[in-house]
């Protein structure tokens, strides 16, 4: 569950998923996904939207492979099965020898339970206006996240906008440092750092480090953002002015902002 979350959370770009695994496949095998595709089916850019759209919605098939599945946990599989958008199967490995053969026998659990009908949230395409008018729902955080979009629009480079079907998030790029954002903005006033993102080089290594150390300098957030450990920290609503006020100033530091 852990894994499908963090594929979920972090490629809220799936165009950036299907570029990166259609590299990495070039890179192992000198065949890329796509090219894959298109010899198996004929149709990869119906089957790579499939995925992407997959990717988006959380819709992924988990198969979990062990010696022996217990009872306890056929029960859970089958009751996860039946009331979510994803699929569970653990697969038990019975095992004989005799003389010189080793017979594995699989025996699959979860396919035989009936998925009940979900109805899944179509994703958006956000912008400024239907991000403000949700993020208006919120006037406890409006303000700091006003604030860290308009820092956000005169400094960075370009801002994207995100997908979520009923949460609109920004994400300011500052292409000196990575070719991706540092920091995503939600509109119910959530604030993430994505210390993740930044690998393109030693030196957006550094910078990241460097970053993270200041925001812990900030006492009101130190706690959210551990030295050198999470991935995404998020910093919750509540870190409004003068919070944001730090951070933006951090920021300005960092990003050599008069």
């Amino acid at each position: 569950m852990d894994y499908g979350a963090s594929l979920w959370g972090f490629y809220n770009d799936p165009d950036e998923f299907i570029k990166k695994l259609d590299q990495r496949l070039t890179n192992k095998t000198g065949v890329g996904l796509i090219e894959r595709l298109e010899k198996a089916f004929g149709k990869s850019e119906e089957i790579a939207n499939t995925i992407k759209q997959n990717l988006i919605n959380g819709t992924f098939k988990f198969i979990i492979l062990m010696d022996k599945v217990p009872k306890d946990l056929k029960n859970l599989i089958l009751y996860m099965n039946q009331n979510s958008q994803f699929n569970v199967y653990a697969v038990e490995m019975e095992y004989y020898k005799h003389d010189d053969y080793e017979i594995l026998l699989p025996h699959v659990f979860g396919a035989e339970s009936k998925k009940k009908t979900v109805k899944v949230s179509e994703r958006k395409k956000w912008d400024e206006e239907s991000f403000f008018q949700v993020a208006k729902l919120a006037p406890e955080s409006y303000k700091a996240v006003s604030k860290l979009y308009e820092f956000s629009k005169k400094n960075a480079d370009e801002i994207t906008w995100g997908t979520g079907a009923a949460t609109g998030s920004f994400n300011p790029k500052f292409y000196e440092i990575s070719g991706r954002s540092i920091y995503t903005v939600w509109s119910d006033g959530r604030l993430t750092m994505n210390f993740e993102w930044l690998d393109d080089s030693e030196k957006t290594l550094e910078w990241r480090e460097e970053f993270r150390n200041k925001l812990r300098e900030i006492k009101q957030i130190s706690s959210y953002i551990r030295k050198g450990a999470n991935k995404y920290p998020i910093i919750p609503p509540n870190a409004r002015p003068p919070v944001v006020d730090h951070i933006i100033s951090v920021l300005k530091r960092m990003l050599k902002i008069t």
